[in-house]
């Protein structure tokens, strides 16, 4: 079965610049160089180093996209011509993707999260050829679109409903898959070591414990909510809360963006030394981090397709605390997860749960061990499985 994933994104595969659909991909890629059910094709931004490390693999293609000075300024002037023309013209990266697929003769083509991209070659392929993977619950502004191919493959049932809801599409032409992390990268790491470097870098007092946030640092994210929720938390518990993550795109500059800047660092500083914000982290880094966490927290606001973070959590072994956020129930487990609602006793709750694990090990230890077994269920090798599955039944 000769199978073309496409990527959207300027971010490459094998996804040495990180990114969590490159992540996911690279997975799928690791997992065929063992199983060899697909002869796959990925189409990628072209990088250096991720054309260095797709050397290696036996049982895929990869064809470059290269967004060359010259690229980037002819679709400069493509788009301030379609601004002024209202005409809607690709960019070079899909027209060159186009060519690619047409060279080519693929039993499905695999778009990877893009809308513009899966509205682009829709009309130049079979649709009954394309599937659309879906990642995120914020790409219905043209549901028509959805339409344009045979299935939408999503993260989760709240995603399928929500795809539903938005594009009239039937519940036969939408399928579920999972997402999946690299177990072996969280079961592998030298935890102690891991552990020390962390809190050594951090300047992390040895009678803390450490309660970690991770992901962007916007409004749904839910940062000034776990704030709120620490600022109540009696004095006397000892802890260090460590912010995973940079600022999102908007973060820190005007509107009512510079207001929740204001109060997240107003918040933080309340808390005087027990906040320290580590900026970007690498993915590759990721599971050292969690390595020196205690509990981790994912206090989302916003509505998460799935909420891998709370699985990364479950791998490393520590207890999560998280909300009714979209799909993150439908993929959590009572005995290795806490559950706040997002009502108006919220940040009260969510500072009882917390304080709920800082002083007691034992059920942060039980609580660990079942997060263990709970991220068997979402195994890369389970991924690949369910993704050939999906196209076979097609």
């Amino acid at each position: 079965m000769k199978v073309a994933v496409v990527l959207g994104s300027q971010l490459p595969v094998p996804a040495v610049k990180g990114g969590a659909i490159e992540t996911l991909v690279t997975n799928l890629v690791d997992q065929n160089e063992i199983c060899k059910e697909m002869e796959l094709t990925i189409i990628s931004s072209y990088d250096s180093q991720a054309a260095e490390e797709a050397v290696k693999y036996r049982s895929t293609k990869f064809r470059w996209i290269k967004y060359t000075v010259f690229n980037k300024i002819i679709n400069l002037f493509t788009r301030i011509y379609a601004r002024i023309t209202g005409t809607v013209i690709p960019h070079l990266g899909i027209l060159q993707t186009i060519h690619i697929l047409r060279t080519g003769r693929y039993d499905y083509i695999v778009v990877e999260g893009s809308i513009q991209m899966l509205s682009a070659i829709s009309g130049k392929f079979d649709p009954s050829k394309i599937l659309f993977h879906l990642h995120s619950a914020t790409l219905f502004a043209k549901p028509e679109v959805f339409s344009l191919c045979k299935k939408v493959i999503v993260v989760s049932e709240y995603l399928k409903e929500q795809v539903s809801i938005h594009t009239g599409l039937s519940d036969d032409r939408t399928e579920v898959l999972k997402n999946c992390i690299d177990l072996e990268k969280y079961f592998r790491i030298d935890k102690q070591r891991a552990r020390m470097n962390v809190r050594e870098k951090y300047r992390i007092k040895e009678s803390d414990l450490v309660v970690s946030f991770i992901g962007r640092i916007d409004e749904g994210k839910g940062v000034r909510e776990l704030l709120r929720s620490l600022a109540i938390t009696p004095g006397r518990m000892k802890y260090t809360l460590l912010i995973i993550g940079s600022a999102g795109l908007s973060f820190g500059k005007t509107g009512t963006e510079t207001d929740y800047y204001k109060e997240i660092m107003a918040l933080a500083l309340s808390l005087k030394n027990n906040v320290i914000f580590t900026g970007f982290v690498h993915n590759n880094k990721i599971p050292e981090m969690l390595a020196a966490t205690d509990i981790l927290v994912v206090p989302s606001t916003g509505e998460e397709a799935q909420g891998l973070v709370v699985l990364e959590g479950f791998a490393s072994g520590i207890p999560v605390i998280t909300t009714d956020s979209g799909g993150i129930p439908e993929n959590i487990s009572t005995d290795c997860a806490m559950m706040v609602k997002r009502d108006e006793n919220f940040i009260k709750n969510l500072s009882f749960s917390i304080q709920d694990l800082l002083v007691s090990q034992e059920k942060r230890l039980l609580m660990g061990e079942a997060g263990l077994r709970h991220a068997l269920n979402y195994s890369s090798i389970s991924y690949y499985r369910n993704f050939v599955d999906i196209l076979y039944r097609d």
